[in-house]
């Protein structure tokens, strides 16, 4: 979630359905809701369009549209623009989405309402992304930061070696100068570069920092040094990159739990157990598939409040995960313990 607060008005970009679901229960009725959005009109040939409006209503009723996996907002239109093109007093809705700009007006904001913003525009951060692009000869480190990106340090090979084994030597001590330089990575790495050369590379990095390795992907490009960024940056990739590492997350929860679960060990599934367990204060993170929520919302809503007020970390795991369906096997509801129950 990225949001601002000036005086009563907040302005809020959900990133995923975990924002949706703040946002379901920080919008209340009587709360003006503003955003772009389009409306219907007849043309003077007869035909149908939609033209682009800026609309503020009053909000009468939030909740989830089903299929859509969208937050609906609808209300009473109180002001627009263009003026001439809104209908003042008729009825109109939102479908609020991932990446949607909304503007929330309250006459009075609560703290806890504003904490549980915070928390989720914390708990949303993007991750912090390294790029390490490199050659057979040179490697430099990119962070991305907003706006642009900086370089971080870079590391050249001066000479190849004459033989087999002293070429291998050089190369060796020119990776482990590359792993010092990436050492230094916080959260998400991608190895980028023409060749074979990434490639050889991230090998390597597996077999010296595992860790790192598990939170690194490899991307082809043509270009090295900053124009190999651009070219990242141009095609969207990073955007991409960022879903497959959430992605990744969830089927590593997933893997998590199953490993527990076949030691007896700290997790549960179903929503009997979990509900039991959320009861306990015993969930230290619980994974919900979005299909169950978004069709389960009696069932959902109770549980995931309840768990929220225990500090329980929420994870909903997209149905397009590979993985997703080894959720739906648990009843599209698990959890990791933060000790072992007894049942």
């Amino acid at each position: 979630m990225l949001f601002s607060k000036r005086e009563n008005v907040v302005r809020a970009k959900p990133q995923n359905l975990e924002d949706l679901w703040v946002l379901e229960k920080v919008i209340a009725p009587g709360d003006r809701a503003s955003m772009g959005t389009t409306r219907k009109f007849v043309a003077e040939s007869g035909a149908q369009e939609r033209k682009p409006v800026y609309i503020t209503i009053v909000v009468e009723k939030v909740e989830f549209h089903r299929h859509s996996g969208k937050l609906k907002l609808l209300g009473k239109i109180a002001e627009g623009k263009p003026e001439e093109l809104v209908d003042l007093g008729a009825h109109h809705s939102f479908e609020v989405g991932d990446g949607d700009d909304l503007r929330i007006e309250k006459g009075e904001w609560k703290k806890y309402e504003l904490d549980r913003l915070r928390k989720a525009a914390e708990s949303t951060r993007q991750p912090r992304v390294s790029i390490l692009v490199l050659d057979e000869r040179d490697a430099e480190l990119f962070v991305l930061r907003e706006g642009g990106f900086d370089s971080c340090g870079s590391v050249h090979l001066s000479g190849a070696g004459k033989y087999d084994d002293e070429r291998k030597e050089i190369r060796n001590k020119h990776y482990q100068e590359i792993l010092s330089l990436v050492s230094r990575v916080q959260d998400k790495l991608i190895i980028a570069g023409p060749g074979f050369e990434r490639e050889n590379f991230f090998n390597f990095l597996k077999g010296k920092d595992a860790k790192l390795a598990a939170k690194t992907v490899v991307r082809a490009i043509n270009g090295t040094g900053r124009q190999g960024v651009v070219e990242l940056l141009k095609t969207r990739a990073i955007d991409g990159i960022v879903r497959e590492f959430k992605l990744a997350e969830e089927s590593r929860l997933v893997d998590q739990i199953i490993a527990e679960l076949g030691r007896k060990g700290k997790a549960c599934y179903g929503t009997g157990k979990v509900g039991e367990a959320v009861e306990a204060g015993a969930v230290e993170t619980l994974l919900m598939l979005d299909s169950f929520f978004l069709e389960n919302r009696s069932e959902a809503r109770p549980l995931l409040d309840k768990a929220e007020g225990f500090n329980t970390r929420i994870v909903f795991m997209s149905s397009e995960n590979d993985d997703a369906e080894k959720l739906r096997a648990f009843g599209g509801v698990a959890a990791l313990l933060r000790y072992r129950l007894d049942h």
